[in-house]
């Protein structure tokens, strides 16, 4: 009876450390939890165009940053030319934007999507309700975040994508990095409420931080008179070429506005999304300018296709998006 009693009485002493260590690690998870989601916009803060919000209902304004641009990653890892089973781009459906060859058609197929830049390029499978199933192109620009145009991924007349495959440099049916799962997506007030090309900017966020295997794009803010004298590129999956192949068009912008830049660079259906980027300008290389959006019908001069233009707010965004856990 003595011995028994004796470890009845030792239960609850070796119990109590274990008890408080679950509830210190809970309390951690908590606070980590806390930390990690943005904070809401508070009823003295106003909703603007530019204030953010998420497929989840989140939504947030993001601190201008006084940050003129972020830098570029190229990592030295080897891919793994994994042989993708399924086509990703069977059974899509919708091709994003218009047809958009100005003049000869200038686009180059990138044979070596696995060389950076071109391996920060992502495919976009992206899956609607009512089965409806889509693709763009979007750019890597941190671990984990995706830059792409906000009507990949939200639609007024489908809402919010539901669900998206990223495959970083996809050529034909070989993946050198394999795939990525979105976990959340990202637009702007001024694009759900209005859907004016002006806002038509947004982001993915992945379940695996597959950017540090392909490296990403860095991203700028340049004045007028650096655009306009600067060569950039425009790298995507156009769907009047073999699926899911990668081509690029180097030219140049040759109109600014305040919220977007309209440029001669030759795009397809399937290249919305795509980055639009310098290759070495204002000591930023391989940095995105503009997220490209539009063929000529939305140039109000019916002369170039555009993008959005990275301005102080989109930056701030972007910076956000990518800080996300």
């Amino acid at each position: 009876m003595h011995s028994t009693q004796e470890t009845h009485s030792l239960r609850p002493r070796t119990l109590l450390p274990l008890l408080q260590l679950t509830m210190t690690a809970l309390l951690v998870i908590v606070l980590i939890e806390i930390l990690a989601t943005p904070a809401p916009v508070h009823a003295d803060e106003p909703v603007t165009e530019q204030t953010i919000v998420s497929r989840n209902g989140a939504h947030w304004n993001a601190p201008l940053s006084s940050a003129s641009s972020f830098a570029s990653f190229a990592p030295n890892t080897k891919p793994k030319h994994k042989l993708v089973g399924v086509a990703p781009s069977d059974g899509v459906q919708t091709e994003f934007s218009t047809q958009s060859i100005i003049g000869k058609d200038g686009r180059v197929r990138v044979k070596k999507t696995e060389a950076f830049p071109y391996r920060a390029i992502v495919y976009l499978r992206i899956e609607f309700e009512k089965g409806i199933t889509a693709e763009c192109t979007g750019g890597l620009i941190g671990p984990r975040t995706i830059a792409t145009a906000a009507h990949c991924i939200y639609d007024p007349a489908w809402g919010w994508a539901q669900s998206a495959r990223v495959y970083p440099a996809l050529n034909a049916k070989i993946a050198p990095f394999g795939f990525a799962n979105a976990i959340e997506f990202y637009s702007v007030q001024g694009w759900i409420t209005s859907a004016l090309p002006d806002f038509d900017y947004g982001a993915i966020q992945l379940d695996s931080a597959i950017g540090k295997q392909t490296g990403w794009l860095g991203m700028s803010l340049l004045k007028n008179t650096d655009l306009l004298k600067t060569e950039v590129r425009v790298t995507g999956y156009p769907g009047d070429k073999p699926r899911q192949t990668m081509w690029t068009d180097a030219d140049r912008v040759y109109r600014t506005s305040p919220s977007r830049l309209f440029y001669s660079n030759d795009t397809f259906a399937g290249e919305s999304g795509s980055p639009v980027y310098a290759g070495k300008v204002g000591g930023c290389a391989n940095c995105v300018v503009a997220i490209h959006g539009y063929g000529m019908t939305e140039d109000p001069k019916g002369r170039f296709n555009s993008g959005v233009r990275v301005t102080p707010q989109v930056l701030s965004n972007y910076l956000a998006w990518r800080s996300l856990p």
